[in-house]
Formats: C-alpha cells, structure tokens, sequence
C-alpha cells in the first residue's frame, strides 16, 4: 500500500465544509458522485480528472445521502431532510426523473447490486425497499425496536440479503422474500452457535458505516466510537476480527471500504489498514470517506479535498518539452 501516490487533487469549493456522503459507481469505478448539506450534488470522472457537473435542487436544501444505481450507471439517488428520496439521470441532473415522499426522515439510501431497488433507512426502527421504475415502496422493514436506523448495506453476491444498523448499536440481517422479521441479530459475544444469546448490542455506539467484501462471505461494521469489528453473514456470528480508528463526532458519517483486499479506514488526516499496519496521510483534515476506483481509491476529507490516488508505477510522468531558450 506504502506504493499508493496522490495522482491528482480536487477541491470541492462547493461543499463549504457541509460533506455528507460519497459514492463511485461500479460499472467502471470511475464516475465519484458526492452530496453535501448545502443541497449540492456534484460528479467528478477520475479518468479526465475533471468535474462534470455541480447541481442543486430547489425545494431540497438539505441532502442526507447520495447513491449510484448499480443497476444503471447513468442514474442516481439522493435523499433528503424532508424525507424526499429523489432519482436523476447523470445524462440530464437538471431534472429529476421520479420522486418518492416518505413519512419519516430518511437517514441512508443504498441500491441493490442486482435489481433496480433502493433501500431508505428511517427513524423509529423502519426501512423501506422502493422500486424506482414506479416510485412506490414495495415493502417496510421494521426492527421493532425504536432506534433511527443510520446505515445499510445489500450483499454483493444475494440480491435479497440486506444488512441494517442502528442509532444503539443494534446491526440485523433480512431477507427481502420474507422482511417481517429478520434472519439474525448480531450479538458481538457470540462467536459460536454453542455461546448463550446475550441479547447485547453489535456496537456500543451507532453503527455509521456497514460494508461487505467483495465474495460476500463477510462484512463490517464501523461504530461512532471508531470501532471496526466483522461478521459473518451465513452465520450471524461474530468472526472476532476488531480494529480501531479515531472517535467520531455524533452524526459524522464515513465510509470504509477494502482497497487491495485490505480493509481501509479513515483515521485522521490519513488512510489506514489495520491488518497490515501502514499508514499514508493524504489530507490536511480528516478524512470521511474511503471508496475503490478503476486504478486505485478515492478519498474526501473535512478539508474538502477529493484525493485520487493510483499506484506509482500507474502515474504517467508527462515530460515537458517547452522551449525556455531565451
């Protein structure tokens, strides 16, 4: 990873410090989608290093979240404070395409890797799975428990497994054929099918940031606290695998992913693999989201600044050939 150089830089001067999410489409990996409290949503193509377009929508001054459609590349999502799940076509942002109102706030929006559904986490313990080729909701998800649920994420490899967090630490399993209850409740002191339910939380503070590796067979989950610990989702038990980033601010919101089949998380100024304990700072603030791309990763920090970053040996050195004879 020490490999790793910043390619190229980009500043966000659209985010005026209001961040709030990050998303690369998985077609190519190369188009980063980002959206900020300030109701702005922006793309920027990691290929021609250039931003595409920066929008923002009237009537929505404050955007939640923001999703590629892995379904379709060409389209995308953004939810809202006033529990407005937008969808817009990358082709034409100036217009959105459907619209769907939802009766509580909606906290994280994520699309199913194989149909063209989208999950909304929502207050009081409820999710909704909506269909966007008709805008109407399909199903609700209830935890029953009244905890906001915060965080999301499908599995890469079963359309129908899902995997949702809560505000007390709470983290379930649900299949989509049967959402009235879920498949498990994971319980991080329980390792074995031999060890006692001890009915206690996955996390001891919100779990912020849920996320699969590529073969399915395990995810993670990321706490405010900064505490990362894995899964199994065949088993729902713990696979006592646990490591540790910086504290968060209540209601900072980050995305971890893996980079090289590494675990990358942000820490601080810089990102950070705790399985191979290396360290490369890259950022003047710190750092919230970390997403692979076609050539490398993506990372956005507090300072505003979208960091692409390719191996060295990736970079193209341009020779400059001007003449500076006098």
């Amino acid at each position: 990873m020490k490999d790793y150089r910043v390619h190229y830089q980009y500043k966000c001067n659209s985010l005026k410090n209001s961040l709030v999410s990050l998303d690369v489409e998985n077609k190519n990996e190369r188009y980063i989608l980002y959206g900020s409290s300030n109701g702005i949503i922006a793309v920027f193509d990691s290929f021609s290093l250039d931003s595409v377009f920066e929008q923002k929508y009237t009537g929505y001054p404050s955007i939640n979240d923001v999703s590629w459609m892995k379904y379709d590349n060409g389209i995308f999502s953004f939810s809202s404070n006033t529990g407005d799940i937008c969808f817009v076509s990358s082709r034409s942002p100036e217009k959105i395409l459907k619209h769907v109102k939802c009766d509580y706030v909606v906290h994280s929006i994520g699309f199913n890797y194989l149909n063209p559904v989208l999950i909304a986490t929502q207050d009081n313990g409820r999710a909704r799975i909506i269909d966007i080729r008709e805008a109407i909701s399909l199903l609700s998800i209830n935890t029953n428990r009244n905890h906001s649920v915060i965080s999301n994420s499908w599995s890469t490899t079963n359309e129908n497994l899902l995997v949702i967090g809560d505000s007390a630490g709470f983290m379930y399993l649900f299949d989509t054929r049967n959402p009235n209850k879920y498949i498990y409740e994971f319980d991080w002191w329980k390792s074995s099918l031999d060890s006692p339910n001890m009915n206690q939380p996955s996390n001891e503070s919100s779990i912020i940031n849920i996320f699969f590796n590529k073969s399915g067979r395990e995810l993670y989950s990321v706490s405010q606290y900064g505490v990362v610990r894995g899964w199994s989702p065949d088993s729902g038990l713990s696979i006592m695998k646990e490591y540790r980033t910086e504290t968060l601010k209540e209601e900072t919101r980050i995305k971890c992913s893996f980079i090289d089949g590494y675990i990358a998380l942000p820490k601080h100024n810089s990102i950070y693999w705790p399985e191979l304990d290396i360290t490369i700072a890259g950022h003047l603030k710190s750092v919230r989201y970390i997403l692979p791309t076609y050539e490398g990763f993506v990372s956005l920090g507090n300072d505003n600044i979208l960091n692409i970053w390719n191996k060295s040996d990736q970079i193209v050195q341009h020779e400059d050939f001007s003449d500076w004879s006098d």
